[in-house]
């Protein structure tokens, strides 16, 4: 047989640019070495629709077949039983590894598990995320926990802001979460992977959680089901991994209960996205039976407990440290100080960390979320054009601050508006004036905010309803301390003395005051270490 130049040379064309597609294509924002790595082109960036869209499925195989004729040998059935069974054993490890990692949340369980009439255990359950964390579900499963755990001291809070993607969460989880003290954070956010990252880095730094990630629901209307399926299965699993998180396979078990009840998605959404009321029953559903297992797990030893760090340590009076001429010390490594008092002998105490009052670490000071109403909003600003967060510099003290916003104007560089404004604070007074435009910090070096830290459209239909601040409005937030520096007679117990000190060894000193006799007063300190050191 002849083969002619022309056919030869269409030849050549086709196996290399096979070659070529073969070598470099993979799935949109997959690493090189990703095992979900297929031999086609993207769509087009991600969100795309899937990984191997029809037009250009396996283009290694298929370019060759059609256009040069080259076929390669049919697969047998044995390699199609191996591949098969292969793919059945990653499933069941993925599914394992769900039910596995409720083993993170073992300190919370055990907590809850402990309570009785005569020994209540404090737990404090933080929700966060964005719209979908702000749905009715989050009150079903605080109605579960009271209902399991009667006798359990329990603060169940919500802290979502609704429209708040990873991208703007990312500025306010450390004012959101830091100050609450979780024991336990259930988490849910959509956007880019890295911001989701830092928010949970955030956390890990700065808090001794537990964090239950949750993945996405099935949504009626999805761009891209292939890329939350991803999301969801693999890129969730492996910050879980990467972290020592629990994972809560809200995906799958959604995916469950629609093929078993034969409903389409939008039956459990309201807006296509939205869970509805019988969506919040579902989601309430998965992650209360999540609990659930996470309880029946709290007394089991395992691989996943034995690799996160201990993130508690507790110190008993009598055993670990004793007051000695009405003083007691005691020397940690951790970030944050809890005092166990006895009812009838709190208080009153002096507490001082390193020799100081714990207010003159600058990490124990935090501002409330910036907004145009002086009353707490635990929602998005309600205007757009206010600091999503505020940075505090030297010297920070207890203190109401006041910005006054004197000109908005079109913003040429990006879509949102260029705010000026002028900052007054109740102690210090007039402390300088700036824009939105550019790094800010206070004259007395107390506030800083940030080009990024603004609250402005990305796009023209980004948060559409709401109006932009106008000249006169006044933007406030508050300064306010996480630390006691006394402990007066009858306070409340367990009381966080210390938060957010330098990450480090520390010295705790408590002196007593009044003549308050032999017997200590305090009858244990809890110390919290967050897993990921500053």
């Amino acid at each position: 047989m002849v083969t002619s130049p022309r056919w030869f040379a269409m030849f050549i064309l086709a196996l290399s640019l096979c070659l070529a597609a073969g070598a470099q294509a993979q799935p949109v924002g997959a690493s090189a070495d990703d095992e979900s790595r297929l031999p086609t082109f993207a769509e087009k960036p991600d969100p795309t629709r899937s990984d191997s869209h029809a037009w250009s499925a396996h283009p290694n195989y298929n370019f060759l077949a059609l256009v040069a004729g080259i076929r390669g040998h049919d697969v047998t059935d044995e390699q199609f039983k191996e591949g098969y069974a292969r793919a059945i054993e990653r499933m069941r490890a993925d599914s394992a590894f769900f039910a596995e990692s409720a083993r993170h949340l073992q300190r919370t369980m055990r907590r809850l598990r402990a309570s009785r009439p005569d020994s209540a255990r404090s737990v404090r359950v933080l929700v966060y995320g964005q719209s979908i964390s702000a749905e009715d579900w989050w009150k079903d499963v605080r109605r579960h926990l009271r209902a399991t755990y009667p006798h359990a001291n329990l603060a169940v809070a919500n802290k979502a802001i609704s429209g708040y993607g990873a991208g703007r969460l990312k500025h306010a989880v450390a004012q959101d979460v830091v100050p609450f003290a979780p024991d336990l954070v259930l988490f849910h956010v959509y956007g880019d992977l890295g911001d989701y990252e830092r928010i949970i880095r955030t956390i890990r730094r700065r808090t001794a959680a537990e964090v239950a990630l949750m993945t996405d629901h099935v949504t009626a209307k999805q761009e891209n089901h292939a890329y939350r399926d991803r999301r969801s299965f693999k890129k969730l699993p492996a910050l879980c991994r990467k972290y020592d998180l629990a994972c809560i396979d809200v995906r799958g078990a959604w995916k469950t209960y629609l093929r078993q009840n034969d409903l389409d998605p939008a039956a459990l959404t309201e807006d296509d996205v939205h869970p509805n009321p019988r969506g919040n029953a579902v989601m309430a559903g998965i992650v209360t039976d999540y609990l659930d297992r996470a309880a029946a797990l709290s007394d089991a030893r395992g691989p996943a407990s034995a690799r996160a760090p201990s993130m508690q340590t507790t110190y008993r009076a009598g055993e670990d440290f004793a007051f000695h001429s009405d003083t007691a010390r005691v020397d940690f490594t951790g970030r944050r100080v809890e005092l166990v008092l006895h009812e009838d002998r709190a208080g009153p105490l002096n507490v001082r960390i390193d020799g100081q009052t714990p207010s003159r670490f600058a990490g124990c000071w935090v501002p409330t979320r910036p907004g145009v109403d002086i009353s707490p909003k635990d929602g998005p600003p309600e205007k757009m054009g206010v600091p999503m967060t505020v940075g505090l510099g030297t010297a920070p003290r207890a203190e109401d601050w006041t910005l006054t916003v004197t000109e908005v104007a079109p913003d040429s560089a990006a879509s949102g508006r260029r705010v000026r404004f002028r900052l007054h604070g109740s102690k210090t007074g007039f402390d300088g004036t700036g824009t939105s435009a550019a790094p800010f910090r206070s004259r007395s070096g107390r506030i800083t905010i940030q080009p990024e830290e603004w609250f402005q459209r990305k796009r023209e239909d980004d948060f559409s309803y709401l109006d932009y601040v106008e000249p006169g409005d006044e933007i406030v937030w508050s300064v306010r301390s996480m630390c006691q520096s006394t402990v007066a007679v009858g306070a409340d117990s367990p009381m966080t003395v210390a938060q957010g000190l330098p990450p480090g060894d520390h010295t705790l000193t408590l002196v007593r005051s009044g003549g308050a006799g032999p017997r200590s007063p305090v009858a244990a300190v809890r110390v919290y270490q967050p897993p990921l050191r500053e």
